[in-house]
């Protein structure tokens, strides 16, 4: 949570939970069920895995599906003014045959 500015009484508020219940967990004196982690993710804006990776290496994570998804976008964006069919093919495939 220091790796995302979040406060234990914003924790608390976000994910529901009680006073009791948010020191119960933050003491390691509370059992981590299914239900917890992914109210945890929810309340923190991330992917349940997310919670079991060290937080640079999730941050280093989403940074590069960021940038893949960029990169994406920018490349559909430059292919969108090409022809749709370069080689005259009907199927829209390009002719690689040597014959």
């Amino acid at each position: 949570m220091d790796t995302l500015r979040v406060k234990q009484a914003d924790m608390m508020e976000r994910a529901g939970w009680s006073k009791t219940a948010a020191s119960l967990l933050y003491n390691c004196r509370q059992d981590v069920s299914s239900r917890l982690i992914e109210e945890a993710a929810r309340a923190l804006h991330i992917e349940t895995f997310e919670l079991f990776m060290r937080p640079e290496d999730a941050m280093a994570l989403r940074r590069l599906r960021n940038s893949a998804l960029q990169i994406a976008a920018e490349k559909q964006n430059a292919w969108k003014d090409f022809p749709a069919d370069p080689a005259g093919d009907q199927d829209g495939r390009l002719d690689v045959s040597y014959g």
